[in-house]
């Protein structure tokens, strides 16, 4: 869900109930709502209604279920032990039978029915309240504070619940939606660990990823980050003046200790304030008693482990004011989508218990902000305990995930609820994105309509829907309503992306969302175009498999080698023979195979076989088209062996192509049959004979050393040969043949240049492995490998070991190897490896233009000093002629070394004609291109001199580099010239004007020193801010005004 920052204002009354559909579509995952501090399962009950009514949400019994859980089963408010507390089993105690577990939901407590039946319902709440607990309502202060019981308690029973919901809908996660400290009670749920690491109170400890089985949170005017204690204080004086409704909790109780943001510690007449420790962490002594109120807490335990004295790891990072996450070392799962709503009055501070910027976490997480509006003439403090019945926003909040990774899982063949969300501003797409699976290949059908109104119109908003796979490739769109997408797919997983925007009244009109499969048998099967003929044959085969087909294994000679992974490949064969060809199909899960024997023959002479043969002709290398090459008589007959000697004269010795076929008496022309061959004529006037010949590709290993080629010793040759490829990169290559004669005499080198690519709009090719040797190549496989995941295209920083390397200029290669074998071409850099034993003098340093005199023959640059990093010298160019050249330098060291060379690239242009600089410019770090960076004005001049004020406020702290070129009147650009340098922190200076008396003063930047004795010395008062009723201040705060008094009229730099 995209960041959701709106005002809205919305009425707490109960909506009516409209009928939607006649056939409920279910949530894909059940909600669980957690009430808060003194609330109970009634907290949601008009939200929680709305949904069943509304959504049908409550299955085919129209159901809203109920987790009863006792939190303090001892009684006793002194004491907190966990396992004497926490009851969510049946227990008697002091004579009476509790009934705890599950049940229904019902305002009436006495038509509660034990037990759940309906698995389709979607709607759960947790109770703490004795009120309504089986057994323990009507009894006076019998498990008192239960609702109002430690937040360890909570996210234990909360814990139980959720394994409960899910053994009994059988679905994999929840939604957990919780209202004031029940969003804390989620918190303590998924956040809190054990004494080894591992989760406290999760479904499933051991799977530290998804054990904690919750896709989705909500919450509702929750103190993240505390009660601020100014609101504490009015709860108790509505109990003290017994005022005893439902909602107004015990000031001593363990829930307002854990929320409260400042405690303090008391022994004998020593007092402290420290951050509340459940909050923040810290030692459970330190929670003796409220700071504002100077009321003791029942009790310190606050982990409920028997004893007060444990130190405590709060659920938040910090105590910050400016930015609240989660605590690092002990933080909320990233797998989940959050949602804080922060619920205000009209003033927009706070609802009238929780402040607004303590209801929310900057991470993780989105925020709604909402105004919860109350009719008037209710207490003030109603406000906060009717945000429950805000089904607007909540289920606003509830806005589906809108990334991959957190998308909700649907099972295919049901029917699910989504809804279109209110964005920002109204104005921005929402999309909603699921995830389903296929276990084998199916044909599949997604649809999305409105809920309400089938096919007739389309209220939901929804204005598109994408198919991705698991690689979030897009596959398939469905653009028009009703939305619909059918597709053969393979297994897998897929993802589905419901994108549309919201109009109106976006809670009452959610769309229907429901994936369809139809099963696809996998059977492999294979044609092809040609069955027989010479060779080289080239035979193209056509991949006819039912089913979805995700990898193909074609073995074109069934020699258990796999040849091809192309749906629809061409392939050559190049000897005599009969073939049988074998087909291996996969789909993700499932395999099959096809096997044709004896469908392909090769033979070695021309045979035509056709109905009457009318034409045959040829040509050499390149083809001029059909009709138009050299003829041969043929006999008319319908089977024809043509053995004819062809004129080679006018061709060049060297390597070349003959191209041959034939014409029907119907005017149908023969596929093209290519061979290639060798023409050689050699001068000396006696017999000789070719005995032997050779090849290599793009570099001579010298004569002799090449790769044989088998032939019959001859006067002329012509040859086929199979060139094997294998060993070399896709790319551009030579291929070279030579031959030598009975009188050990070398022809010629016959040099023809090819290409080598691999063409396949299906395959996927990924790099597998990376190595790279120094200076001598070990052998393919051999070298030291760079660690790597398998990726398309990859940039990759390493550490070469060269730690047996010698001092001096070495070589480094690098080379990459594909999921098929073939590997790039090297990339290399020369490097020096140097080892300082001790400090080295420059002994001298020299430089040429172009051309290399020599070591110690170049142009030396005057006296060098060893102290001087860099050195400044003019280069002598007076004997250079105008255009490019390249400057080189080295250095000689005491020791006798030489550098690697320095060399640039430079321009000197012709003299005569004169050229003004029209225009400077600058640039930091990144070239924005000629003519795109910062203007320096200036007149026109040969010469020029610039100081520059460039402005750095938008550059980084440390080090950046300042570049500068211009331009000359022929438009010609200089070569960059580049200056570093270090940034430091911006240093800002203000100036405050104070009047004699009282003055509202602020602190726009940050000083060294913020406190007021040290700002302003000439104060007489105090520092007043103001939080809700003025308080006394020590130290400044950036951006806050405060009230001071000074002594006189003045300005304070």
């Amino acid at each position: 869900m995209k960041k959701l920052i709106a005002a809205i204002c919305l009425l707490c009354l109960l909506a009516s109930v409209v009928k939607v559909i006649a056939q409920a579509a279910k949530l894909p995952y059940p909600i669980i709502f957690v009430h808060g501090l003194s609330g109970s399962d009634e907290t949601f009950k008009v939200t929680m209604g709305y949904m069943r009514d509304q959504f049908l949400w409550g299955g085919q019994s129209k159901s809203i279920y109920v987790f009863d859980a006792v939190l303090n089963a001892d009684n006793n408010d002194n004491s907190s032990i966990m396992s004497d507390d926490v009851k969510w089993e049946n227990f008697s105690s002091e004579g009476r039978y509790i009934t705890v577990g599950k049940r229904n939901f019902d305002e009436d407590r006495n038509n509660f029915i034990t037990g759940w039946s309906d698995n389709n319902v979607r709607l759960f709440a947790i109770n703490f309240a004795e009120e309504r607990i089986r057994g323990a309502w009507g009894v006076n202060d019998f498990f008192d504070h239960s609702n109002e019981a430690a937040i360890f308690k909570q996210g234990k029973a909360l814990g139980e619940m959720i394994k409960q919901v899910l053994e009994f809908t059988g679905c994999k996660k929840v939604i957990l939606i919780g209202h004031s400290m029940g969003g804390l009670a989620i918190r303590e749920y998924l956040q809190r660990l054990d004494g080894i690491g591992k989760p406290s109170w999760w479904v499933n400890k051991n799977d530290i990823k998804d054990g904690h089985k919750v896709a989705k949170v909500v919450t509702i005017g929750t103190p993240h980050y505390g009660f601020e204690r100014a609101y504490i204080l009015p709860f108790e004086t509505k109990r003290l003046g017994k005022v005893l409704s439902t909602g107004i909790p015990n000031i001593k109780s363990e829930a307002v200790r854990d929320l409260s943001v400042e405690v303090e510690e008391k022994a004998l007449l020593v007092s402290k304030n420290f951050k509340g420790p459940y909050l923040f962490g810290g030692l459970e002594k330190n929670a003796y008693q409220n700071t504002w109120t100077g009321i003791n807490f029942f009790n310190q335990d606050i982990n409920c482990d028997g004893n007060n004295d444990g130190t405590i790891v709060g659920i938040n990072a910090g105590t910050s004011t400016f930015y609240k996450t989660d605590n690092p070392d002990m933080s909320l799962p990233r797998n989940i989508d959050y949602t804080w709503i922060v619920a205000t009055n009209s003033g927009g501070k706070n609802d009238d218990i929780v402040l607004a910027d303590r209801q929310f976490l900057d991470e993780p997480g989105d925020t709604l902000r909402t105004i919860i509006s109350v009719a008037s003439g209710l207490e003030k403090w109603v406000t906060h305990m009717a945000e429950g019945a805000a089904y607007q926003p909540i289920i606003r909040g509830m806005d589906e995930p809108s990334t991959n990774e957190l998308a909700y899982e649907l099972k295919t063949g049901e029917s699910y609820i989504g809804l279109i969300s209110r964005q920002t501003f109204n104005n921005t797409t929402d999309k909603d994105v699921f995830t389903f699976k296929l276990a084998s290949s199916a044909k599949i059908k997604i649809t999305v309509v409105d809920d309400k109104m089938g096919i007739v119109a389309n209220h939901s908003g929804v204005t598109k829907i994408n198919l991705l796979d698991s690689s979030n490739v897009f596959k398939k769109a469905g653009n028009v309503y009703p939305f619909t997408i059918e597709y053969d797919a393979p297994a897998g997983e897929y993802y589905l992306h419901v994108s549309g925007k919201s109009e109106g009244e976006p809670w009452k009109n959610p769309y229907r969302i429901k994936v369809e499969t139809t099963e696809m048998n996998l059977a492999a099967d294979f044609d092809y175009n040609i069955s027989s003929g010479i060779a080289p044959l080239i035979v193209k085969f056509s991949d006819k498999s039912a089913g979805v087909v995700t990898k193909r294994e074609w073995d074109f000679d069934n020699d258990g080698t796999i040849d091809s992974y192309e749906q629809n490949p061409e392939h050559y064969y190049y000897q005599p023979g009969t073939y049988s060809v074998k087909l291996i199909i996969y789909d993700g899960s499932n395999t099959d195979y096809i096997l044709k024997s004896n469908i392909i023959k090769v033979t070695e002479d021309i045979i035509i076989s056709s109905n009457k043969l009318a034409i045959a002709e040829y040509y050499f290398d390149n083809d001029p088209g059909q009709g138009n090459a050299n003829k041969i008589n043929v006999l008319h007959v319908s089977d024809y062996l043509i053995n004819t000697k062809l004129d080679v004269s006018g061709l060049e010795n060297g390597i070349h192509i003959l191209g041959f076929r034939v014409k029907d008496t119907d005017a149908k022309w023969s596929h093209t049959y290519n061979k290639i061959f060798i023409k050689e004529s050699f001068s000396n006037n006696v017999t000789s004979t070719i005995v032997y010949g050779e090849y290599f590709y793009d570099t001579d290993p010298g004569i002799g050393n090449g790769y044989s080629i088998s032939f019959t010793p001859s006067t002329n040759i012509s040859l086929f040969k199979l060139f094997d490829l294998k060993e070399l990169s896709n790319g551009i290559h030579t291929l070279t043949v030579r031959f030598k004669d009975t009188h050990g005499k070398w022809s010629q080198n016959f040099t023809k240049m090819f290409l080598k690519e691999r063409f396949s709009k299906n395959e996927t090719v990924v790099i597998v492995k990376l190595e790279y040797y120094i200076d001598q190549d070990p052998g393919y496989d051999l070298a030291t490998p760079v660690p790597l995941v398998s990726v398309e295209n990859i940039e990759k920083n390493f550490f070469a070991d060269l730690s047996k390397v010698a001092s001096g200029i070495h070589t480094v290669y690098l080379r990459a190897k594909d999921n098929y074998n073939a590997w790039s071409h090297l990339y290399s850099k020369t490097f020096l490896k140097e080892s300082y034993t001790a400090i080295k003098t420059l002994k001298r340093l020299e430089y040429f233009i172009d051309s290399d005199p020599g070591y110690g023959y170049g142009i030396q640059i005057g006296n060098v000093s060893t102290e001087k990093d860099s050195v400044t010298f003019i280069a002598d160019l007076k004997n250079i002629s105008p255009g490019i050249h390249l400057f080189n330098c080295r250095a000689l060291d005491s020791e006798n070394k030489w550098s690697l060379l320095f060399s640039k690239m430079f321009l000197v242009e012709n003299s005569s004609q004169s050229k003004l600089i029209t225009e400077v410019e600058y640039f930091f770090n990144e070239d924005p291109g000629y003519g795109k960076g910062n203007k320096v004005t200036f007149n026109p001049s040969s010469d020029l001199t610039i100081q520059l004020n460039p402005d750095l406020k938008l550059l980084l702290k440390g080090k950046n580099t300042l570049f500068i070129r211009v331009k000359d009147s022929m438009g010609s650009w200089s070569f960059l010239s580049g200056h570093e340098f270090e940034k430091v922190a911006d240093v800002i200076t203000k100036q405050i004007a104070l009047k004699t008396g009282w003055n509202m003063v602020s602190m726009p930047v940050k000083q060294n020193e913020m406190k007021p004795v040290v700002l302003f010395p000439n104060k007489e008062s105090l520092l007043f801010g103001f939080n809700d009723g003025y308080k006394v201040d020590t130290a400044f705060v950036n951006g806050k005004g405060y009230w001071l008094k000074n002594s006189k009229s003045e300005v304070v730099p």
